[in-house]
Parts: C-alpha cells; structure tokens; sequence
C-alpha cells in the first residue's frame, strides 16, 4: 500500500493566516461599533467576538482544504 505525506509550504501557511486575521479584523471592528453604539457592556462584546473568530477560523480551514495552492504531496519511502 502506497503512503503518502502531505505537508504545506511556508507561503501557503502565510496566505491562509493573513486571509484569517484580515476577515478577523474586519468583523471585529464591526462588531465593536455595531455593540458599543448600543451601549451592550465589554465582556459581552469580548464573547461574541471570541465565538466569531472561532467560527471565522473554522470555516477558512474547511475551504482551504479544497484549495491545493502550496500543499506538497510526497510518497514516503516503503520499509
């Protein structure tokens, strides 16, 4: 049976974590204005932004799955 390794490039890792934390940042600065515009307290704000994230980060890994754009397919040698 044939194994292979499966392993991502250094700009693949950096493509995926910039993609991230600029989606991040965007939904954060939203969320921040949209709650402290209704007076909502900070630890509610720190909440929702912590499960958005979570959710963020969740969805980027499942489409970047899809994506082959720097994935290294090697065979690894039989013993």
């Amino acid at each position: 049976m044939k194994k292979y390794k499966v392993s991502e490039t250094r700009l693949r890792s950096l493509a995926k974590t910039s993609m991230s934390k600029g989606i991040e940042i965007a939904v954060d600065t939203i969320v921040i204005g949209v709650f402290i515009s209704f007076g909502i307290p900070p630890i509610a704000i720190a909440v929702v932004i912590e499960a958005v994230c979570f959710g963020n980060h969740y969805i980027i890994e499942r489409l970047w799955n899809k994506v082959q754009f720097g994935r290294k397919i090697e065979m690894e040698k039989s013993e």
